[in-house]
């Protein structure tokens, strides 16, 4: 069974010198965020910081995985893929706030979006307003001719750092920056896997080699929304979604496991923190 965890933040604005030069009250905090790659170890990275929206709107029909704005302009890029969220479902009886879907641009038209779930069914009604961003890459993360990861002819290799990106299932895709600055598979390193999405509430592992540490440094937007994300039986790595502030009790986590008298009872889930 699957299980939604909501994920929330509190979002503090600092002033500075002159109300009248700081930007408009409807702007998202924007900004830059600096997270250190530890060598010979693996390091969770979270991608804290968001693009800002592609389109945002509201749906005037729901058709199963058709989902309509007759008032959009959406342009999807070729061949990259697409986060929609959703910001209110449009329906007191459902929890969908906060809950995303990955759509590849190939189901975006001007004004139509097709998902891979039936959001319908889970309560999504016309009215529901969202957010459609671009997905970040490994190479706009990463970077490849200019790398904060160290580069190599396959994953094997000592040098080769190697980015381990959740499949949604308990498993892992396995990908580096090959020595000729292009993003590889590890089990297919003879060819390119360009435009890899990276998506902000899964937990990505970093594997440093003992090639030293490095600073990895992201742009972009506070989320200043709920996130929702879905958790199987079995380890789940959780994206760090927002760049501060997160504790145990103030994110709702502790509220959406299952407790237990002890980490060894058989009904606790167990939360493993990173050092």
């Amino acid at each position: 069974m699957k299980t939604l965890i909501p994920l929330t933040a509190l979002a503090a604005l600092v002033a500075s010198g002159s109300l009248s030069a700081q930007t408009p009250a409807f702007s998202k905090p924007s900004g830059y965020v600096t997270q250190t790659l530890q060598a010979n170890t693996f390091n969770l990275v979270g991608i804290t910081l968001q693009n800002s929206p592609a389109s945002a709107g509201s749906f005037e029909t729901v058709n199963g995985t058709l989902l309509t704005d007759t008032q959009g302009a959406f342009a999807p890029v070729s061949g990259r893929t697409y986060v929609l969220e959703i910001l209110n479902d449009g329906n007191p009886a459902a929890s969908l706030e906060g809950a995303i879907q990955e759509i590849a641009a190939s189901q975006i038209t001007s004004t139509t979006i097709t998902t891979p779930e039936n959001l319908q069914t889970q309560g999504l009604m016309a009215g529901a307003t969202f957010n459609l961003s671009l997905a970040p890459t490994i190479e706009e993360i990463f970077g490849t001719t200019t790398s904060v990861l160290s580069k190599g002819p396959n994953s094997g290799s000592a040098l080769a750092d190697v980015i381990w990106i959740p499949t949604g299932t308990g498993a892992y895709t396995r990908y580096f920056i090959h020595t000729t600055s292009t993003v590889r598979n590890a089990l297919s390193p003879a060819t390119t896997s360009p435009n890899v999405p990276l998506i902000y509430t899964d937990g990505i592992l970093v594997q440093k080699k003992n090639t030293g540490s490095s600073s990895l440094v992201m742009t972009g937007q506070v989320k200043t929304t709920v996130a929702k994300i879905v958790v199987v039986p079995g380890f789940n790595v959780v994206g760090t979604t927002f760049p501060a502030g997160s504790t145990l009790q103030n994110i709702g986590l502790l509220a959406s496991i299952s407790p237990g008298p002890n980490a060894g009872a058989a009904s606790a889930d167990i939360i493993w923190i990173p050092t």
